[in-house]
């Protein structure tokens, strides 16, 4: 997914919350000042790996999370729904999930993610119900 649609759709998201000031959906770790742009990849990956609440799909890419009464900025639970958010293959074994699947140890102990690694690829179900290629 191209970096304009992450920022398009965290951009969605932050709409719909009470909080809407960029600067209070920043990293609290971060030493650096990130730039808009930065703060938005970064919301779109938490809400992609589910870090601002459960998570249901439908199978072919396409995304649902509940935003509480307490954070919504009408005060009563919206669900906001995304298309596209990424699911990635891997071609050798056929193997599908979301990028927080990824993740795995390697021999000398360190945690990498096949995504970053490009050891997988990002699909999406086309008419038929098979996984294609993006």
């Amino acid at each position: 997914m191209e970096d304009y649609k992450k920022i398009e759709i965290a951009t969605e998201y932050i709409s719909m919350h009470k909080n809407t000031e960029l600067a209070e959906w920043m990293e609290a770790n971060s030493y650096q000042i990130p730039t808009e742009t930065e703060i938005l990849l970064n919301v779109f990956v938490k809400l992609s790996q589910g870090e601002f609440g459960d998570i249901e799909e439908d199978g072919s890419g396409n995304f649902q999370i509940e935003i509480s009464g307490h954070e919504s900025k009408t005060g009563n639970p919206i669900i906001f729904e995304w298309e596209g958010a990424p699911i990635y293959m891997n071609p050798e074994t056929g193997s599908i999930g979301r990028y927080s699947d990824w993740f795995y140890e390697t021999e000398d102990g360190s945690e990498v993610n096949a995504v970053d690694l490009n050891e997988v690829v990002e699909v999406k179900k086309n008419k038929t119900g098979d996984w294609k290629k993006i």
